[in-house]
């Protein structure tokens, strides 16, 4: 069997970013980076200042993104949608 030496970690989801990247940087001794929401981006790309959020309930109620959401709400109308369905449509079309 072939080995691979693993070089950094890229956690591709919001919820795990959100629940697990800091205890993960403190188990491994190696590059993980983690995704939330981009909502920096998305105020600079609104054209009506009204911005959908569309994530888990556990993505959605993490003090991190609502510290993000809070930053931006006296200027952006960002408007919040927990769907735990994510996964499972996410599911369906991998196995597809």
């Amino acid at each position: 069997m072939k080995k691979n030496t693993i070089m950094m970690i890229i956690l591709a989801c919001n919820t795990i970013t959100v629940t697990s990247l800091i205890t993960l940087k403190n188990y491994f001794n190696l590059p993980i980076i983690g995704i939330i929401p981009d909502i920096n981006k998305a105020t600079k790309i609104t054209q009506n200042n009204i911005i959908g959020l569309l994530g888990t309930q556990i993505t959605i109620n993490h003090y991190c993104v609502n510290n993000l959401i809070a930053s931006c709400s006296s200027k952006y109308n960002i408007q919040v949608l927990n769907s735990n369905q994510l996964v499972k449509i996410s599911e369906k079309k991998i196995k597809k």
